[in-house]
């Protein structure tokens, strides 16, 4: 049976990137504020962005992609979605995929990305 820590670590160790980016929520790094938790990488043409809610509302977020050239379009995008309705919640014997990741496609509107966590 695999916990809920181990899919967190496989998570982390298969969208590692190479090269650290800036996210910022109000132009300030987003640290921890509020519950809210993100970091983003690259690996060549690969963007990877962690957002981890540590509330129970749930955030309704838009990114924006600073930084792109003109006419640069990001597509394949897709989100793994990895959340419990219980927060307290974990895998057991009886119900050991309570909790696994998901893949989404994921579309972006206008040159935002919006998502909710």
């Amino acid at each position: 049976m695999r916990t809920s820590s181990w899919y967190v670590q496989q998570l982390y160790s298969i969208y590692k990137g190479s090269n650290v980016l800036s996210i910022t929520q109000d132009n300030n790094n987003v640290t921890g504020r509020n519950g809210l938790f993100a970091s983003a990488v690259s690996d060549g043409d690969l963007f990877y962005i962690k957002k981890i809610n540590a509330t129970e509302e749930i955030r309704n977020i838009d990114i924006n992609f600073k930084g792109l050239k003109k006419g640069q379009i990001l597509s394949g995008l897709e989100r793994v979605r990895f959340t419990a309705d219980d927060p307290n919640a974990e895998n057991t014997i009886d119900e050991p995929l309570r909790i696994t990741p998901v893949k989404e496609p994921l579309a972006m509107e206008g040159g935002t990305l919006p998502i909710s966590v």
